[in-house]
């Protein structure tokens, strides 16, 4: 296990080129105190391994970029646009938002918010779960969950515990 923290996190390119590439395989954690940029691809062999905690507000990701890991966050605004490709989880531990527009795919991840509210518009789709306080869909949006267990659900909230809920259950 290999973890990374830093105070400011910076990630420019776009066009889906790998800005951060991580070779190897166990997990590898970074955690970023002040997001100032977002902006460019993340390649991994196992996005499963790869968790990033990202403590900002708000985090806007975008410029047809590809994120081949996870996303944590604590209380935040989230924004995913402008093509961007994200295969992981998404995950917001307290109060915020998640919104995802601009043709933005999510696969084979679970947007975890509970306490925040989701909307996903204009042509966004997801391979995964979503579950959130209030979640909107419209504008040509797609939802799937094709039960093929490459979605992982629970999903790791830390190395001692687990997020558990039971499949196929709306409260």
């Amino acid at each position: 296990m290999t973890q990374i923290r830093v105070n400011e996190f910076s990630l420019n390119g776009g066009d889906r080129r790998p800005v951060l590439e991580i070779v190897g395989d166990g997990k590898v954690y970074i955690y970023a105190d002040n997001v100032k940029a977002f902006n460019g691809s993340v390649k991994t062999p196992d996005p499963g391994n790869v968790i990033f905690y990202l403590n900002s507000s708000p985090v806007n990701l975008g410029g047809d970029i590809r994120v081949g890991a996870s996303l944590y966050f604590g209380d935040t605004n989230v924004k995913i646009g402008e093509s961007c490709q994200i295969d992981g989880d998404i995950v917001v531990s307290r109060h915020g938002s998640v919104n995802i527009v601009g043709g933005s795919n999510i696969n084979f991840g679970v947007i975890y918010a509970p306490n925040a509210n989701i909307t996903v518009g204009g042509g966004g789709k997801i391979l995964g779960a979503i579950i959130g306080n209030d979640v909107t869909m419209s504008g040509g949006t797609k939802l799937t969950y094709d039960g093929s267990g490459r979605i992982k659900v629970p999903i790791e909230t830390s190395e001692k515990e687990k997020v558990i809920y039971k499949k196929g259950y709306w409260k």
